[in-house]
């Protein structure tokens, strides 16, 4: 009963600012017509899904979340896994490097918008600057449609990285080294001992970021607002 009794608070806690939330909307998901604030509403039924599911820009904005989430959890992945490498290796200015690629976590969203649209921009644009001594041609990044995609999988890989760089660089962290000098000592080379003792046992790191990160970029709003 004690038991019980330290674990109320916690359980409460979890009713009401998660269980109740949830249970709420599904309910109120199904009142047809529904007037949030009064409270009225015209019927119980599945009107609600049925207007969206036959909605086109619902199913366009399914098909572009779809397309965005399989683009960018994969890249953002596979080069945390590569920055994560070399910031454990005790290089030179490392401090600088880890500051650096984690500086986005702690930045302002709106602010980072900001700089993101600047250089974005088609004419004066820091992006299309470096493009242009390359001797491409500017891109309408926000102006042009078939170039929106991109501008947001680049910023979306951009934005994510430093949350998973951290929780990839501290599964590595984690990993004995006495089983790389184990391995060197058998002559394996470096390459040999990254994809065959540290991937696999960071195996468990990447498929939490690869879920976390899922269910992160399904709801993405704010950089694409």
């Amino acid at each position: 009963a004690k038991a019980y009794l330290y674990l109320l608070p916690f359980i409460l806690a979890i009713v009401i600012f998660t269980i109740y939330p949830v249970v709420n909307v599904i309910i109120t998901s199904f009142k047809q017509n529904y007037n949030a604030l009064t409270g009225a509403y015209d019927a119980i039924g599945v009107g609600n899904y049925v207007k969206v599911v036959q909605d086109p820009y619902f199913l366009q904005a399914m098909r572009n979340t779809i397309v965005y989430v399989l683009i960018v959890v994969p890249v953002s992945t596979v080069l945390a896994i590569f920055f994560a490498n070399l910031l454990n290796k005790k290089l030179r200015f490392n401090g600088l490097f880890q500051t650096c690629y984690f500086l986005p976590l702690v930045t302002c969203s709106t602010a980072v918008g900001l700089a993101w649209k600047w250089m974005y921009n088609a004419d004066y644009g820091i992006i299309n600057y470096v493009l242009g001594l390359f001797g491409i041609n500017p891109i309408g990044w926000l102006t042009d449609v078939k170039w929106g995609m991109a501008a947001l999988v680049i910023y979306g890989i951009w934005s994510i990285l430093p949350f998973t760089i951290i929780i990839i660089l501290s599964g590595m962290q984690n990993i004995d080294e006495k089983l790389s000098v184990a391995a060197q000592v058998d002559g394996a080379g470096s390459r040999m001992i990254f994809f065959r003792i540290k991937l696999p046992l960071l195996m468990p790191t990447v498929s939490l970021v690869v879920v976390v990160n899922m269910i992160s970029t399904f709801k993405v709003f704010t950089e694409l607002f």
